[in-house]
């Protein structure tokens, strides 16, 4: 499946609009809906046959590569470009539910491995770096977290999807986009300093990825800034205002989701 910017946010509209009309739907139910309007998407022999094997409960990416096959046609691959032709990558992330009846992004959304430190350290603009492309576009299935790790084929269609965001960093309110840029100066400065760390960050941050005690360090979205956006996408469907629909904890170094809206 190809899209232009334009067909791409028809499609996620027509995702979403099929979520918000049957609450508390699994990823197989919306899939099977969505399907019935785009026949080119994989049926769900086809899904099985895919990913339906032993060897699926270890992949910690199984989600994603379902949802990118489920959604888009696109079978698991190494390739390193965005997985949509307009400059896109599909990503999927965790919302848990918090005691105050509230939801959040259960963890960071890692975007690409970050391991050619010079290239950050000649551009002191984030835009200008060579990992900005991997970072500026997003397709993000937010599916609500059932508190299993890993997977079972059958477990995996039942998680519940809640909603379906379209990030794009040129669309991003200005104030956002602050906050990242002056990120990606501390990361910056954190590696002319040799001291790489995440202290400080608050929407960009650069981690840690891979294994235990892997070095490798790959830049990603913060928790906040992932619930944030998921705010402000149910402001625009729902048209209610930002602020009824994000809850700010007393500190306000959190935010939640108000149970109803997701």
């Amino acid at each position: 499946m190809i899209f232009s910017e334009t067909q791409l946010k028809g499609y996620v509209n027509v995702i979403n609009s099929l979520v918000f009309k049957n609450k508390n739907s699994t990823i197989s139910e919306i899939h099977k809906l969505t399907k019935s309007e785009h026949i080119l998407l994989p049926s769900e022999e086809e899904l099985k046959h895919e990913f339906d094997n032993p060897k699926s409960t270890r992949d910690k990416g199984l989600v994603g590569k379902f949802i990118e096959y489920a959604f888009f046609g696109i079978k698991p691959n190494p390739d390193s470009k965005p997985d949509l032709e307009n400059g896109y990558d599909i990503k999927s992330c965790a919302f848990k539910q918090l005691k105050n009846g509230c939801k959040n992004a259960k963890e960071r959304q890692t975007l690409t491995n970050c391991t050619d430190y010079e290239n950050l350290i000649e551009n002191s603009e984030f835009k200008n770096c060579k990992y900005y492309n991997k970072c500026r576009k997003l397709v993000l299935f937010i599916r609500s977290d059932d508190k299993i790790k890993l997977k079972t084929y059958e477990e995996l269609l039942n998680q519940h999807l809640l909603l379906v965001v379209i990030v794009n960093l040129d669309c991003l309110p200005q104030e956002i986009l602050s906050v990242i840029n002056n990120d990606y100066e501390l990361i910056r400065n954190c590696i002319i300093n040799k001291k790489i760390t995440q202290a400080g960050q608050k929407y960009l941050h650069i981690h840690k990825h891979g294994s235990k005690n892997s070095e490798t360090r790959a830049l990603g979205y913060t928790p906040k800034l992932i619930t944030q956006l998921a705010a402000i996408t149910l402001s625009e469907i729902l048209n209610v205002d930002y602020k009824d629909i994000i809850n700010v904890n007393v500190n306000g170094n959190s935010l939640s989701i108000h149970d109803k809206y997701i």
